[in-house]
Parts: structure tokens; C-alpha cells; sequence
């Protein structure tokens, strides 16, 4: 099976006009990597990238790539400078610029940046980037079209000057230089400029039209922060496929279900008993030890409800919004410093939900909430509403339009609380903040999603 090739590329070059295997998608940004559906042996290259007008491709997300095996070069821009970052953990670089970065001849991100006008007109740009310009005034010097003391003087004010205004002609006008120097010079460039950009990515698609599929090793493994799991849930919103995933079904269910809030907290209590009965050493192992748990089915809700009635039935009179955890906290204790268990029990639950949080956010812990939700008579109709949601009539009513403020005081109102109780609200619905509340609600783009209820008591209670 041929491997797929992936290349990320804008202004520095255009597309070869022949088939040659290579999907070429515009300049990479913030998330982009996370979103693509590449395994062991695809190869991904990054020749451009934004860095202004979106965030700049983030090294861990290359790390992700590295981490599941996937070949991933850099070259001539912003492939050039992560290569240069990132070649101890396997990326691979290619050119001249990027052995200049690497070896430290070159240390200026800015080294590589140009302005350039939208994808419509193809990328093209309107400015030189300064490691062009220092090669090629280095050839006029050798060509003996400009002397080392005119190039030094260039060089010197294309740096000074912001990436977006940076080329000859305004620089020769900052400097000394008289006519006949800038004449000669400017000729010299118009027939004889190198692209070295456009240079060094010409061997990385070269060298992608060449190999074959191939893995390599690595000494080390990707630790997922919380804001790299948060990246991976922004790439996952923006996916066309988003409106298929459990974690679309999750967000219709946190911002929208009536009841989501119990949902959680049974969930949570349920998890916290089943993995602190084998988890007596360190906190890490504590959040890590429900990995070996099977999500709830229909038949075991019964005994779930009882054990949450027998909690809150205990008389300690907390609202269902802010009662997350059994009022014991038994094994979970060990997520506590000696401190720490002095503090009055409410503040205990508080800093052990804190310390969850992490382990929360990881894209196993919204399957397995994903898992638990199909356990639910209600589940196909959730389904249903979801699509519907995403895809169907309710999404004409989009947000996009709408500022933070507006969105806020939405979330009171669906929420029934104050502004300053968003945050404690939407952690008791599974939101590490405020901010990821928001992010769910401008994915799905609605705001006239029906009352929804997951209906766990009563006659509608799974058997």
C-alpha cells in the first residue's frame, strides 16, 4: 500500500502542473496537523505556515505526528524553522536554509517571513524574504555587481524593517548607495535573482515523489498537557466529521440537557470508586487507573442511581451543581497533600475535581463519556438531534456573528445561573472553563436546540 503524501505549501512554490502523489494543502496553521488522517509510514511535509493572522503550527502537534509514526520534513520556511526545532525527535529537514538554521548561521524566525496576497491569486509575494536576500547579495558580491560594503548596508536595513515591508528597492533608498550602484545592482538582481526558498522546497517535494513508505524509531513518548488535548478538541470541532463524533453528541448534551449535570456527577462518582479501589499508590496512577474500566451499560444504571441517591440523601444539602463527588472521598484522598485533608470537605472535593480535570480532557475520557451516554434509552433521539443540530434546519441560526457577551448571557439562560457561576456551572458539566463552554457552542452554531432531557429516574430509568 503507497503511502500518503501531504504537503503543506503557499507563496514559496506552486504545485508541479503533473500528477506526482502529493496532496498539496494551503500554508499549515494552528491545528491543522491534528486533523489529518495519516498513520505509520504517510509522510506530511511543511514547506509554508502561517504565524500572524493565525497561530503558527505548534510543535507538539509535529510531535503527535512523529509519535505515530508518520514521516513528517520541513523546508525553506516554516518547515524549515520546526525541522531545524525539532530534528533530535525525528523531523526531517531539507536545504540550505535549514541546515543554516540548525547549525545556528542563521538564529531569526523572521529569517523566512514575506507577505503575500490570498490563495485567489495564488499566494504570490510581495515582499523578499531576508534569507533570499542574503543569498543572493552574496552572489552579487562574488559577481562583483555590488560591493561587500553596500550588501552589509542592505542586509543591516531589511533587518531593521518589518517582514511586511521588506525589498530592494526600499532599502536601497534607506541607504548610501548612488545611482550607478543601484542600477547595476537592481539589473543584476532581475536577471540573475535565486529563489533559495522556492529552491530548498523543490527538494522536499523531489524527495517525496522518491520514497517509499518507511518508519523509524524513537526514544521518546508525547506527554498531552491540558493544552494540547485542547488543541485536539479545536481540530476535532473543525472537522467535517464532527457532527459523527461523540464528542459533537457530548457538547449537544453539556450545553444543552437539562439533566446533563447528574448524568456527570453519577459518571464521576461511579469512576472514582471503580479506579481508587485499585489505585493506592501515587495521584498519577489514581487518574490513570480508570483506563481499565468498562463504561456503564443499562443494567448497571440501576445500582449507579442508588449509590447517587445514598450520597445525596446523606443531608449535607449541597445543590446538584456543585455536589460532583461522594461526600467520602475515600482512595481519592491520596490526591491530597497532608495539608490539604485539613481543609473543610467541600474544599477537599474542589482540589480533587481539579486534579481530574486533565485526565478529563483526554479524547479516551470523551469516549468513554461518549460510551456511557449509548447507554441510554435516549440515545438514538440524541443522535438525532445532533445531526440535526449540525447538518439540518436548527443550524441556520448560527453564532458566529455574535460577540462573547451575547454568548455568555446565553449560556446563563440556558443554564439558569448567574454570570459569575458560569465557571462552577460548566465544570459540573464536564468544561474545564468557560472558554471551552464557549468554543462548543460557536462549533455547533445553534441556539435554538430543543429542551433536551436524559431521563435517567423514573419509568424511563435503563434496565
Amino acid at each position: 500500500m503507497n503511502p500518503r503524501r501531504i504537503v503543506f505549501m503557499g507563496p514559496t512554490l506552486s504545485p508541479p502542473e503533473e500528477e506526482c502523489g502529493i496532496t498539496f494543502m494551503p500554508p499549515v496553521a494552528g491545528g491543522d496537523l491534528l486533523s489529518l488522517d495519516v498513520g505509520p509510514g504517510d509522510y506530511v511535509g511543511i514547506v509554508d505556515g502561517y504565524f500572524h493572522q493565525r497561530p503558527a503550527v505548534r510543535h507538539k502537534e509535529v510531535l503527535a505526528l512523529l509519535e505515530r509514526g508518520v514521516q513528517v520534513h520541513g523546508a525553506a520556511s516554516m518547515g524549515a524553522l520546526r525541522a531545524a526545532e525539532l530534528h533530535s525527535f525525528g523531523m526531517r529537514g531539507h536545504g540550505l536554509i535549514y541546515r543554516c538554521l540548525r547549525e545556528d548561521i542563521l538564529d531569526g524566525d523572521d529569517e523566512v517571513c514575506i507577505s503575500h496576497l490570498t490563495s485567489d491569486h495564488g499566494f504570490r509575494p510581495v515582499t523578499e524574504a531576508l534569507v533570499n536576500a542574503r543569498y543572493n547579495l552574496a552572489l552579487a558580491v562574488r559577481s562583483g555587481e555590488c560591493s561587500p560594503e553596500l550588501a552589509d548596508s542592505l542586509v543591516r536595513v531589511l533587518k531593521s524593517l518589518p517582514y511586511n515591508e521588506r525589498n530592494y528597492r526600499s532599502a536601497l533608498a534607506l541607504t548610501h548607495a548612488s545611482a550607478d550602484e543601484v542600477d547595476r545592482l537592481t539589473g543584476y538582481l532581475d536577471l540573475h535573482r535565486v529563489d533559495l526558498k522556492a529552491k530548498d522546497a523543490s527538494s522536499l517535494i523531489k524527495h517525496f515523489i522518491e520514497v517509499d513508505s518507511a518508519t523509524q524509531g524513537r526514544s521518546w513518548s508525547l506527554r498531552r498537557t491540558t493544552h494540547f488535548m485542547r488543541w485536539q478538541r479545536e481540530a476535532a470541532r473543525r472537522s467535517p466529521l464532527y457532527a459523527q463524533t461523540a464528542l459533537a453528541v457530548l457538547d449537544i448534551c453539556r450545553l444543552f440537557a437539562r439533566d446533563y449535570v447528574d448524568f456527570h456527577r453519577i459518571i464521576c462518582a461511579d469512576v472514582m470508586r471503580r479506579s481508587g479501589l485499585r489505585a493506592g499508590g501515587p495521584p498519577g496512577e489514581a487518574a490513570s487507573a480508570w483506563l481499565g474500566l468498562s463504561p456503564p451499560t443499562r443494567r448497571d444504571w440501576d445500582a449507579l442511581l442508588k449509590a447517587d441517591r445514598a450520597e445525596r440523601d446523606d443531608g449535607s444539602g449541597e445543590e446538584a451543581a456543585t455536589a460532583l463527588w461522594p461526600k467520602e472521598l475515600g482512595p481519592a484522598r491520596d490526591w491530597l497533600t497532608t495539608t490539604e485533608r485539613l481543609a473543610p470537605p467541600t474544599r477537599q472535593r474542589e482540589l480533587v475535581r481539579a486534579r481530574m480535570l486533565f485526565w478529563q480532557a483526554t479524547p479516551e475520557w470523551i469516549a468513554y463519556l461518549g460510551a456511557a451516554l449509548t447507554a441510554l434509552p435516549c440515545f438514538p433521539e440524541l443522535e438525532g438531534i445532533t445531526r440535526a443540530a449540525l447538518g439540518g434546519p436548527l443550524s441556520s441560526s448560527v453564532l458566529t456573528d455574535r460577540g462573547q457577551a451575547d454568548l455568555l448571557d446565553l449560556l446563563t439562560e440556558r443554564w439558569e445561573c448567574t454570570r459569575p457561576e458560569l465557571e462552577r456551572v460548566g465544570r459540573a458539566r464536564g468544561f474545564k472553563s468557560t472558554q471551552e463552554c464557549l468554543a462548543a457552542l460557536t462549533s455547533i452554531g445553534i441556539v435554538s436546540v430543543p429542551s433536551i432531557e436524559l431521563r435517567m429516574t423514573g419509568d424511563d430509568c435503563p434496565r
